[in-house]
């Protein structure tokens, strides 16, 4: 199986999905070609869960996340 090397990180700190995430994550996504992979860090205990439900709203795959620490 290749490696997923994320090819851009945005970092939305404790920012949420309502409270303006959407904006980074598009400008992050417009730089990416399909299939490259976007990485996402942040402090909002719900962001795994955020960011799966606007990937499948949106028509993104969500990979799942990695719970270590930032």
């Amino acid at each position: 199986m290749p490696e997923r090397i994320p090819k851009e990180l945005v970092e939305i700190e404790d920012l949420t999905i309502h409270g303006g995430a959407p904006v980074l994550l598009r400008r992050a996504l417009a730089r990416l070609a399909s299939g490259e992979l976007l990485e996402v860090r942040g402090d909002s205990p719900e962001l795994a869960e955020e960011i799966a439900a606007w990937c499948r709203k949106e028509g993104h795959r969500y990979l799942g996340a990695d719970k270590r620490p930032n």
